[in-house]
């Protein structure tokens, strides 16, 4: 939150290993894997950090560890966090959708909801096959973090597009638009990370 300490890089990266061993420590027999853990740490402290949704109690010690050591990831790569991450989530959400998946959303029918579902399935694959690439000419493999927070990014995105584009997912033409349009945002986002990682390396 926007109280966290302020810490040298150096120490940060020591925070990082203690909580990392503390982490590792409190797994055996928590009935999570370090992978969900990881995963729903991240969304929580985004949707308390940068949707400022606000905090919600921990009381499991595993998920408060990961939660801690996600903050101090995110310190560590980013020292304005989370005031930085705020600005780039309200200008995403500002951000226009092109004009032919421009619509209101309304009302879904059960078999309108199937169709997204169905469709949303096909592009999240697209999406995860996209991520498990080769990042170009860079020969820079993504971390699983990074994948994380794109694919966490690309699944709200996907959501909204289908939604407002509900009616034409019968349209096979259609359908390879939005694809494409999902496939070039991905790429975006890659590469944005991959230049952030080479600005912060």
């Amino acid at each position: 939150m926007d109280n966290q300490q302020n810490f040298s890089p150096k120490l940060l990266e020591r925070k990082i290993q203690v909580l990392e061993a503390k982490l590792k420590g409190l797994l055996p027999g928590s009935g999570w894997t370090q992978a969900d853990v990881r995963r729903v740490a991240f969304h929580r402290v985004d949707a308390e950090d940068v949707e400022q949704k606000g905090p919600t109690p921990v009381t499991d010690p595993v998920l408060k560890a990961a939660m801690d050591l996600c903050r101090a990831k995110h310190k560590l790569n980013e020292p304005d966090y989370p005031h930085s991450a705020r600005e780039r989530h309200e200008k995403q959400k500002s951000k226009p959708l092109p004009d032919f998946l421009r619509r209101i959303p309304k009302v879904l029918t059960p078999e309108q909801q199937e169709s997204i579902y169905a469709f949303k399935h096909e592009l999240t694959e697209m999406v995860d096959a996209i991520l498990s690439e080769d990042c170009g000419d860079t020969a820079l493999e993504l971390s699983d973090e990074g994948r994380t927070v794109i694919a966490s990014e690309l699944s709200q995105h996907i959501d909204e597009l289908l939604r407002k584009k509900v009616d034409d997912l019968e349209s096979e033409d259609s359908k390879d638009r939005i694809g494409e349009h999902v496939a070039e945002y991905v790429r975006e986002a890659i590469q944005k990370t991959i230049d952030k990682g080479c600005e912060g390396a």
